[in-house]
């Protein structure tokens, strides 16, 4: 359900990572903080309402107390962009940012595999990518989005 996002940021994430000093690589940085926090409100929209409606209250708030951890590390990273800390420090949190994502996701992901059929697992991720665009949309991540271009005809040329 959430892999191929997954790879997407990893992917934007090393790509920043070997990104000569510049303007540009600060706007990437700032685009990738914003795509991952429309991602995770196109999450609270699309697993985690499902996610309600099949777990247990407590383990509720579990989830959504981290996914709050992880959007208050993105609010600190777009509340000072180019500012206060130095490139390394915010790549390492945006990093541990998306790992800490991805383990509440992995968490969601077989969480709703177990509870909901393949239709009703398809209609959540539909969902999900349609909240994803409405909030984020190709132009405001379009340098992100490179990388996943990238990505893609690397897998294509290697297949």
């Amino acid at each position: 359900m959430f892999e191929e996002r997954h790879e997407f940021f990893l992917s934007a994430l090393r790509e920043l990572a070997i990104t000569p000093p510049g303007r540009h690589r600060e706007v990437r940085l700032e685009e990738l903080a914003r795509a991952l926090g429309g991602h995770l409100r196109s999450v609270e929209h699309g697993t985690n309402a499902a996610l309600r409606r099949v777990a247990p209250q407590v383990q509720i708030g579990e989830v959504m107390h981290q996914y709050t951890v992880v959007s208050a590390s993105l609010a600190r990273l777009l509340a000072n962009p180019a500012g206060g800390l130095p490139f390394a420090r915010r790549l390492s949190e945006l990093r541990a940012a998306i790992e800490q994502m991805q383990v509440q996701e992995t968490f969601v992901a077989r969480k709703l595999s177990r509870h909901l059929g393949e239709t009703a697992l398809l209609m959540v991720e539909l969902q999900m990518e349609e909240r994803f665009d409405e909030y984020v949309g190709v132009v405001g991540i379009h340098g992100v989005m490179s990388g996943a271009v990238v990505l893609a005809e690397s897998r294509q040329h290697a297949a």
